[in-house]
């Protein structure tokens, strides 16, 4: 009886500690600066990422062709500014443990938020390729 109970305690041991520490954060950095820099650059990059969406559905067979007019695909050069100069919220990357594994993540919360109760929004990406990556 003994030996039994330590073999499962020796085949259990991982999960029990691997349960222990899910959701555990081991590394939290600032997250890096937005890398576009013009509302033109922006455009471009949008673009850019649906020739490589196209690409990647051929690959699959699946033939989508590129739009004419990108202004509903990106936002107003207003909208772009405006969204640029925001400064109310704090950006972190983050690495969490999940079965074992370091997943990265990001925290952006509110600047001035210390104390108050406020919403969470939980984004669990999944998926493949760049649909649906976020960035800072």
């Amino acid at each position: 009886m003994k030996k039994i109970f330590v073999w499962l305690l020796v085949i259990l041991m991982p999960t029990i500690i691997a349960a222990q520490t899910d959701g555990t954060i081991v590394e939290q950095t600032a997250c890096p600066p937005n890398v576009i820099g013009t509302y033109e650059q922006y455009v471009e990059g949008v673009k850019n990422s649906y020739a490589r969406r196209i690409e990647g559905s051929k690959r699959d067979g699946i033939k989508l062709e590129m739009p004419t007019d990108f202004s509903k695909l990106t936002l107003s050069r207003e909208e772009f500014e405006r969204r640029k100069t925001y400064t109310g919220v704090d950006c972190k990357k983050i690495k969490y443990l999940s079965d074992g594994l370091k997943v990265v993540g990001y925290i952006w919360k509110p600047k001035n938020s210390e104390g108050k109760k406020l919403p969470v929004i939980i984004f669990n990406r999944g998926g493949n390729r760049e649909q649906g990556k976020l960035s800072p």
